[in-house]
């Protein structure tokens, strides 16, 4: 039903008929007339088209998609289609480049097929520079003579490709190129950062057989091609290794213990680990043996967006044994490991973990925590719940230790603790208690008082005024009633598709729509 308001309304008008039947009635001749006098009219209403003009005989008239109806000049609409038009050339122009220099890799310079895809899809400001030099061949040659071939637009595209591709190519025949900027580009170097890079007495790939070699290694090993130039730009050194030294220093971090999905999150982080000795940099794996962690717990929580000092991360536990805090620290790094796998136990999510750790790593590392299956057994309660005690008052874990006693948490009425909620979501919004428009949510309003946050939450966030939304929920309550996926439909169908402005909706109905 919703979907037929949009198609009636967007039908557009026939002119052809009102054009071709302007020599048998009075009516089409003057309507005819008055083609050339017709002007844009702008309607206020949001659903009305864009491009539809009024003649002076009151007829409404659109134009069709493609129609042949010629357009007013300084309306735009040509700036629009030849911005279009060159777009499309551009992007055109860049496949065949791109087509071009791959082939001239592959086949004239010989590198392997996948190395000169990746060089020639991958180095888009390299690919400008190429149609810029060749931008007059590019151009649609002029013909003398009285009488001017016609040619359709396919043909002419395809001769304008013919003539882009042949200029490419004596390019690349009389004046060879660096093939080192489009490796770096590929590889995630930006131009103002490759520039000190590049070799002063090299231009051909190939003339660097070692650096291939190790940059097919990392590739080989599993790391993206795109996120090897932190690698090449941070530890220079690993790309002139001998033949066979980069993978024995790839398996020597994994002998450390750590898996392959580790080793790329280590290298990519840290690619100076590929140039010192793992053991040395590493000591911080031999005290997380001590302390009962397994190495390869590690790669867990390792990001490739940022760079780690592993010589300084162990001066901290070597610190606190100097000073003879030992089994001090032994203790807290265990409970505070074991700490982590509950909250992993109970459904927090990592990213959670890692913002509480931050917060409340002494209240983990001073207690050794129950099983969760024990805590919630005394407590009789769900994992959902425990886990909101515990991230709405870390101090709970202290109660939760070895030893101590866990009390049975006292049955709550449900329907009075949804009551509540209900009651603080409205009070937040700033309905006093006991008003009627609180007496009429609490009437309305089916769902817990969280779900409602999170449905106006949502209302919010899509751009809405936070006093619009409150008039909204004033005067249709059960608005909040609706889940999110439902309004979310609703809201683009009337914005995207009806094209009503955003601070329109607080005056529609959203639960009668």
């Amino acid at each position: 039903m919703l979907r037929s308001v949009p198609a009636a309304r967007h039908r557009w008008l026939p002119w052809n008929g009102l054009a071709r039947g302007s020599s048998r009635t009075p009516h089409c001749h003057a309507a005819a007339a008055a083609v050339s006098s017709w002007h844009v009219h702008d309607s206020s209403s949001p659903c009305a088209s864009s491009w539809s003009w009024a003649s002076q005989v009151g007829d409404r008239i659109q134009l069709r998609p493609f129609s042949a109806a010629p357009a007013i000049v300084g309306d735009g609409i040509e700036d629009v289609d030849d911005r279009r038009v060159k777009q499309m050339r551009r992007r055109r122009d860049a496949r065949i480049a791109q087509k071009a220099f791959m082939e001239y890799l592959h086949v004239t310079r010989g590198i392997c097929f996948s190395d000169a895809e990746h060089m020639s899809k991958r180095s888009p400001i390299f690919i400008s520079k190429l149609l810029e030099k060749v931008k007059d061949a590019a151009k649609e040659p002029t013909e003398e003579g009285e009488e001017v071939p016609f040619r359709s637009k396919v043909k002419k595209r395809e001769m304008r490709d013919e003539r882009v591709s042949k200029a490419l190519v004596r390019l690349f025949n009389f004046h060879p190129i660096n093939e080192f900027e489009p490796f770096f580009e590929s590889i995630g170097i930006a131009p103002g950062e490759y520039e000190p890079l590049l070799p002063r007495d090299l231009m051909f790939l190939n003339d660097d057989e070692t650096m291939l070699d190790n940059f097919r290694v990392l590739c080989n090993y599993g790391i993206a091609r795109t996120k090897i130039g932190r690698i090449y730009r941070d530890a220079t050194e690993v790309f002139s290794f001998g033949h066979g030294v980069l993978a024995s220093k790839l398996k020597a971090l994994e002998d450390q213990g750590l898996s392959k999905t580790s080793v790329i999150k280590l290298v990519m982080s840290s690619p100076v680990i590929l140039v010192r000795d793992p053991n040395v940099e590493l000591k911080i794996l031999r005290w997380l043996d001590d302390v009962g962690i397994q190495r390869d717990w590690l790669g867990r929580f390792l990001s490739v967006k940022k760079s780690y000092n592993w010589g300084k991360m162990v001066q901290v536990p070597q610190f606190f044994s100097d000073l003879g805090f030992t089994n001090e620290v032994d203790n807290f790094t265990r409970n505070l490991r074991r700490g982590i796998f509950f909250l992993a136990e109970i459904g927090v999510s990592e990213e959670d973990i890692k913002k509480f750790v931050v917060s409340n790593g002494s209240i983990l590392g001073s207690v050794q925590l129950k099983k969760p299956n024990s805590i919630m057994t005394h407590l009789s309660v769900g994992k959902k719940r425990l886990c909101r005690m515990v991230m709405e008052d870390p101090q709970l874990l202290m109660k939760f230790s070895l030893g101590a006693k866990v009390s049975r948490i006292p049955k709550v009425d449900l329907h009075e603790a949804s009551f509540k909620e209900k009651v603080k979501f409205l009070q937040n919004l700033g309905f006093m208690e006991g008003s009627e428009g609180m007496t009429r949510g609490l009437k309305a309003f089916r769902g817990k008082g969280d779900e409602l946050k999170d449905r106006y939450d949502f209302l919010v966030k899509t751009g809405l005024d936070p006093e619009h939304v409150v008039q909204m929920i004033t005067m249709a309550p059960h608005v909040l009633n609706q889940k999110i996926h439902v309004l979310e439909s609703k809201i683009s169908f009337l914005v995207n598709d009806m094209g009503y402005p955003l601070s329109t909706l607080r005056l529609i109905n959203l639960e009668v729509l």
